[in-house]
C-alpha cells in the first residue's frame, strides 16, 4: 500500500512563544516571535497508526506590556481539493481567556492509515551523550562533508540513501524519480565553479529527538553543519542533518 495523501502542519500564534513537536520531533519553534503563521507538509515525520502532536507555549524572550488577544491554533490536516473540504486529523487551540499559567503544554494523539511507511529511526538505537561524543559521529560527518566537497555524487547518494528512499515512500513517489531529481539538482550545484563547503566546525550542537532515537546536529549558531560557501547569485546551500544509529553505524534518517 502506498501513501495517497499529504498531511500538513498548520499553525497560527499571537503573543506567545511556541514549540511544536510531532512524534517527539521538533518541527517548529520560536521563543521570541510574538506573532507567527505557517503551513508545511509533514508526511516524512509520520508513522502508520498512532501519532502524537504536542505544543508548548511560553512567554516570549522580549515580553512586551500585556496585550489581550494571545492565542495559538495548531492543526494537522489534509487540505481540501475542489469542492472537498479539508480533513482535520488533530487540532489544539488556546487563548488568553483560558488563563496564562505559563508554560502551557497541550498534546493529542491522532491516527493515520497503514499506508504510511515505518521510519527507520523507530528501529534505531537509543542515543545518549556518550554516542553524541563518540568519534564515530565525527568520522561520519567528515565523510559526508568530503563527499559533497569533492562533488562525488554516487557517494553522496549512498550516504543519504535511507533518507532519500523514505522521503519518496512518504509522498508516494517513485524512488527512481526522486533519485533522478536529486541527481539533477546536485549536478547544478556541483557545476558552479565556486562550489565548496564551509569547514566542519570544531564545536557542534545536538538535540535528541524521537525518544532519543534521532539526533539533530547543527553548528552552535543553529545553521547546517553541511553548508556551502556563497555560490553564484549569492546562493547558499545547506542540508539539515537528522541522524540515527543502529548496530554502531550512523545514517541520515531525515
Amino acid at each position: 500500500m502506498s501513501v495517497s495523501r499529504v498531511l500538513f502542519l498548520v499553525f497560527e500564534t499571537s503573543g506567545v512563544a511556541y514549540s511544536i513537536h510531532v512524534n517527539g520531533i521538533k518541527l517548529a519553534a520560536d521563543r521570541s516571535e510574538p506573532q507567527s503563521s505557517n503551513a508545511f507538509p509533514i508526511n516524512q515525520w509520520l508513522q502508520p497508526g498512532t501519532n502524537r502532536l504536542a505544543v508548548n507555549l511560553s512567554v516570549p524572550y522580549e515580553q512586551e506590556d500585556y496585550k489581550e488577544g494571545k492565542s495559538a491554533l495548531v492543526r494537522i490536516l489534509e487540505p481540501g481539493e475542489g469542492e472537498s473540504p479539508e480533513t482535520v486529523f488533530a487540532s489544539l487551540a488556546w487563548n488568553d481567556a483560558q488563563g496564562e499559567d505559563f508554560p502551557i503544554d497541550m498534546a493529542l494523539d491522532f491516527e493515520v492509515e497503514a499506508g504510511f511507511p515505518i521510519p527507520a529511526w523507530m528501529g534505531a538505537d537509543a542515543l545518549g551523550e556518550a554516542e553524541a561524543a563518540d568519534a564515530s559521529l565525527r568520522h561520519f560527518l567528515a565523510r559526508l562533508h568530503a563527499d559533497l566537497r569533492s562533488r562525488d555524487l554516487p557517494a553522496f547518494q549512498s550516504g543519504f540513501a535511507v533518507k532519500t528512499s523514505e522521503m519518496a515512500a512518504a509522498y508516494g513517489m517513485d524512488p527512481a524519480d526522486r533519485l533522478n531529481g536529486q541527481r539533477e539538482f546536485m549536478g547544478r550545484l556541483f557545476g558552479d565553479p565556486r562550489w565548496d563547503l564551509e569547514p566542519l566546525p570544531n564545536e557542534l550542537a545536538f538535540e535528541f529527538q524521537a525518544d532519543r532515537r534521532m539526533l539533530t546536529v547543527t553548528k552552535k549558531t543553529g545553521k547546517p553543519v553541511l553548508q556551502s560557501v556563497e555560490l553564484d547569485d549569492g546562493v547558499l546551500f545547506g542540508i539539515d542533518l537528522h541522524l540515527s544509529r543502529k548496530a554502531g553505524a550512523w545514517f541520515v534518517c531525515r
